[in-house]
């Protein structure tokens, strides 16, 4: 079956957003690699090597919200090369920037110059190409809850909720307690080796779920009008 030209140049630049992707987590799995030989590191002693474990866990949560941030950057660098209009983009993603670039949850209310130029604001955003905010809004808490919110805006399937739910929630809860001094928490070395892969795990999966979300164009389906 013969690919449309403009659907080929679209699988060219999806297969970018991919490799992009793909290389981000292999670089991330080696700093994960680098922050998990601190805490088995012979040379230092038991209390040094307990700090490391503990501290470990805001290591690798920065590892993983940041992956987060990045590979929806990445998506929608993708998204924004298409040159969507209002009329073809999906509901979900139109929703969320359109609230989010035209402050449509407080709209002024008594100037009149305000009023005309958010109508015209309005008008212009409607007309033109939609140019999709990349400010990825994780309030510095990317658990399973947060992760599906930012995979509902941006049309992305979520992660298995069975699979990541329970053990991401409970990395982020601890990381939380660590970063605001718990100073109760305790990190076994079992711990650290079932979260840094829980990490790389949660990476590959989301990869995964924005890849099969371009092939199958969720980004157009369900326009809103």
């Amino acid at each position: 079956m013969l690919v449309a030209p403009w659907r080929f140049l679209e699988i060219i630049k999806m297969n970018k957003v991919i490799s992009e992707i793909q290389a981000d987590i292999d670089w991330r799995i080696s700093e994960i690699a680098t922050i998990k030989s601190i805490t088995v590191d012979l040379s230092l002693s038991e209390h040094k090597k307990a700090a490391a474990r503990k501290y470990s866990i805001p290591a690798f949560y920065a590892v993983w919200e940041s992956f987060v941030v990045k590979s929806f950057e990445t998506y929608i660098i993708f998204l924004n090369s298409l040159e969507m209009s209002f009329t073809n983009i999906n509901s979900h993603i139109l929703t969320h920037n359109s609230y989010a670039c035209l402050s449509l949850a407080n709209p002024p209310q008594n100037n009149i110059d305000k009023k005309k130029e958010f109508i015209s604001k309005i008008y212009n955003y409607i007309k033109n190409k939609i140019k999709i905010s990349t400010d990825i809004s994780t309030h510095s808490n990317v658990d399973f809850k947060c992760l599906t919110e930012i995979c509902y805006r941006y049309k992305v399937y979520t992660l298995d909720r069975e699979t990541f739910e329970g053990e991401l929630n409970k990395f982020v809860n601890l990381r939380n307690k660590i970063a605001h001094g718990d100073n109760s928490v305790i990190i076994n070395q079992e711990y650290v080796d079932s979260v840094s892969e829980l990490i790389i795990k949660a990476m590959d999966s989301l990869c995964e779920n924005i890849e099969n979300a371009m092939n199958n164009e969720e980004y157009i389906k369900e326009p809103i009008v």
